[in-house]
């Protein structure tokens, strides 16, 4: 017999006691339960006739379809916006989790973008040192370089902060990436992977987190 099952036999009890002519207070202490739950299901006996349930009204929503829209143009307008920012902004009387369930509901998701690394002397001393030796290259060199505290790196993870998937150089390589750059070991579990540049004379690495 299941927990329902035995619920409606516990209110069975009640109902035959009850015909038998014993009180609320007897019943209650015969079956060990309270007096308000032997008189709440006599009530409902009496009433309509049954010992099931009542049907449970689904939760009503707590935003309207509009508010729904303008939930999701928001993070259309502003990838990198958040929940607490948006509710605050449409002035919805919800929580953020809401927010963020509703923008789940219709598939969207928000950016972060990542933090960036602080740079320091020896940073600046080996992009200076990077400068010179490359200074005679075009355009379409240094097109293809990127110093990674001057740009943000995003990521399209719902929800979490990003961890840096993108290649860069650590501070003895002075923190620059070569985008087309190919990996020659990569190992997951925030452990580092290392790759060679080609042609630059430098090992390159990646870290995750």
């Amino acid at each position: 017999m299941n927990r329902q099952q035995t619920a409606i036999a516990k209110r069975a009890q009640i109902i035959a006691l009850h015909d038998e002519g014993l009180s609320s207070r007897v019943i209650a202490q015969r079956l060990a339960v309270s007096r308000t739950t032997v008189q709440k299901w006599i009530h409902r006996h009496e009433e309509i006739g049954n010992l099931l349930d009542a049907e449970r009204r689904p939760r009503p929503r707590l935003t309207s379809r509009a508010q729904d829209e303008a939930i999701q143009q928001a993070v259309r307008d502003d990838p990198f916006t958040n929940a607490v920012s948006i509710r605050k902004r449409l002035r919805l009387n919800v929580n953020a989790q809401t927010v963020r369930r509703r923008l789940r509901e219709a598939g969207l998701r928000h950016r972060i973008p990542a933090r960036k690394e602080r740079l320091s002397e020896e940073h600046r001393a080996a992009r200076l040192a990077y400068a010179r030796q490359y200074v005679d290259k075009g355009l379409d060199f240094w097109s293809r370089v990127m110093f990674t505290g001057e740009k943000n790196i995003q990521q399209h993870k719902p929800w979490n902060r990003p961890q840096m998937e993108t290649l860069y150089i650590t501070h003895e390589c002075a923190n620059i990436v070569i985008p087309q750059l190919r990996p020659s070991k990569h190992i997951r579990g925030g452990q580092e992977r290392t790759c060679h540049g080609e042609g630059l004379g430098v090992d390159l690495h990646s870290r995750h987190g």
